[in-house]
């Protein structure tokens, strides 16, 4: 089954799922032989009537062209009303975000020779991000030489699927990840046994705390609201895999 979800980015799918579709330009006869179901799933913060014309237009373009299945759409509009209205009710009289920590730092582009600049600022990159890419490096190598990846992708499979979901939420949380940087390593999984629900609660979660977000999260919202944001994020995508493994 494909499942496409994605949030309205001007009224239509965003970048990330149109880069995967984009994607498929090499399998499609492969796609097309197999019939295979399809659903729709997505959010909007507006609520008019004609917010997901264009969306369910583009989606059913691709079910007749792939030779979809489709067994329907979910639909959210009007998700973000609620958090405005919550966000009045218990911040009316102070404010809910904090920009302090945004203020223009001075440049250190000021060598007037341009190849020293660039050497400059890489210098700085890699003092700043250097130790922890190796250290990612050195994990990654690791869990590939001590970890057996059968047995891994069997604790997220049918047999473990409560516990499977609950854990693939967890560790998407620290990971750097991105959607289509996952797509590769859950099709790996799925095809030792990971159950959909797991592979759909590690890319909310992996998604959704990219360690560049969750910085400027924590300034903006600060530690509070920050911790309450990850608890959201980690509940969400386990109910959803939850709901997903029991309707796949």
């Amino acid at each position: 089954m494909m499942v496409f979800v994605t949030p309205l980015y001007y009224y239509g799918m965003s970048a990330q799922l149109k880069t995967m579709i984009d994607r498929f330009c090499a399998f499609n006869s492969s796609i097309q032989r197999k019939h295979m179901k399809s659903a729709l799933l997505a959010v909007a913060w507006n609520s008019d009537t004609w917010t997901f014309e264009a969306l369910e237009s583009h989606y059913h373009t691709l079910v007749r062209y792939l030779n979809l299945k489709d067994q329907g759409m979910v639909l959210g509009k009007g998700c973000g009303i609620v958090a405005g209205i919550v966000v009045h009710i218990f911040y009316k009289d102070k404010p809910f975000f904090n920009f302090t920590g945004f203020e223009p730092r001075a440049s250190h582009d000021t060598h007037p020779n341009l190849f020293l600049r660039f050497l400059f600022n890489l210098g700085r990159n890699i003092k700043a991000t250097g130790l922890y890419f190796l250290l990612g490096v050195l994990l990654s190598a690791l869990f590939q030489r001590y970890v057996p990846a059968d047995q891994f992708a069997a604790l997220f499979g049918e047999a473990n699927e409560g516990f499977g979901v609950l854990m693939a939420a967890t560790i998407g949380v620290p990971l750097y990840a991105c959607d289509g940087g996952t797509i590769p390593l859950i099709r790996e999984w799925l095809s030792m046994g990971m159950s959909m629900g797991s592979a759909s609660a590690f890319m909310i979660t992996g998604s959704a705390t990219k360690i560049t977000n969750l910085g400027a999260l924590k300034i903006v919202l600060g530690m509070k609201r920050f911790l309450l944001y990850l608890a959201f994020v980690m509940a969400f995508s386990l109910v959803t895999g939850l709901l997903l493994n029991l309707i796949i």
